[in-house]
C-alpha cells in the first residue's frame, strides 16, 4: 500500500530545492509545497471532524497543496465540479457525506446555496483566507486513509455517480501513464483540464511509487 503524501515526501527528499510547480509568474519548490501541504493538514485535522472533504477551487497551486494536505490529515477528497449548478453540487455534498468544503470567495454564490446543507455538522474553510495556512505543522504525525477520492461523474445521463478511488488506484494509473509516455522527473506538464477531472489529477498532478 502506498499513500500519495508519502510518495510525495520521498520526491521532496530527492528534489527538495527543485521547482515542483509553476503558476503564471510564481513558482514553488518541492520543499515549499510540502510545507504548505503540512499546514493545510494541521488546519483540516483541527477543524474537520468527518472523513470526506470537498474541494471547490479553480486550478492553482493552492488546490494541489490543499489536496495533499487533506490526504495527509487522513481524509478523503471530493473534487467538486464548479461548472455544475448548485442543485447538482448539493446532491454531491449529501451523497458523499462530506463534512467540509474548502473553497474561495470566487465561489461565494455557490457556497451560499450549499451552506444550509451542512447544518451543524460541517464547516466551510476559505483557502484565500490569510489564516488558511497559518498553523504550524510541526510535530503532527501523518494519518492516512483510503479511499483517496470520491470522484463524481458529470451526471449527463442522470444523477452524478461517485467513483471510489484508492491511493493505489491513482499511483497505478500514473505508473501506466509513465510507461506509455516514457516521462520522468525531468519532464514538466502543462495542465489545461480542471482538477476535478480524473486525467488532470492522475495525468498532470501525480507521482509514481
Amino acid at each position: 500500500m502506498s499513500y500519495l503524501p508519502e510518495v510525495f515526501e520521498r520526491a521532496v527528499e530527492a528534489h527538495r530545492s527543485r521547482v515542483a510547480l509553476v503558476e503564471e509568474s510564481k513558482q514553488w519548490t518541492f520543499a515549499e509545497l510540502l510545507d504548505e501541504a503540512n499546514r493545510v493538514a494541521a488546519l483540516v485535522r483541527e477543524r474537520v471532524k468527518g472523513d470526506a472533504v470537498g474541494i471547490l477551487l479553480l486550478n492553482s497551486q493552492r488546490y494541489i497543496a490543499t489536496m495533499l494536505g487533506v490526504w495527509k490529515a487522513g481524509k478523503t477528497v471530493v473534487p467538486l465540479n464548479y461548472l455544475l449548478p448548485p442543485g447538482e453540487l448539493g446532491f454531491i455534498v449529501k451523497d458523499s457525506g462530506m463534512s467540509a468544503i474548502i473553497s474561495s470567495q470566487f465561489f461565494a454564490q455557490s457556497l451560499a446555496a450549499l451552506k444550509p446543507l451542512f447544518g451543524d455538522r460541517g464547516v466551510i474553510l476559505m483557502a484565500d483566507d490569510p489564516g488558511f495556512t497559518a498553523m504550524s505543522p510541526g510535530g503532527i504525525p501523518a494519518e492516512y486513509r483510503d479511499p483517496a477520492l470520491y470522484l463524481y461523474t458529470s451526471g449527463t445521463t442522470g444523477r452524478p455517480k461517485g467513483v471510489i478511488l484508492t491511493h493505489d488506484n491513482l499511483a497505478a494509473n500514473v505508473e501506466s501513464c509513465q510507461k506509455a509516455d516514457k516521462f520522468d522527473h525531468n519532464d514538466a506538464f502543462l495542465c489545461l483540464l480542471p482538477f476535478f477531472h480524473t486525467y488532470a489529477i492522475t495525468g498532470t498532478f501525480g507521482f509514481s511509487r
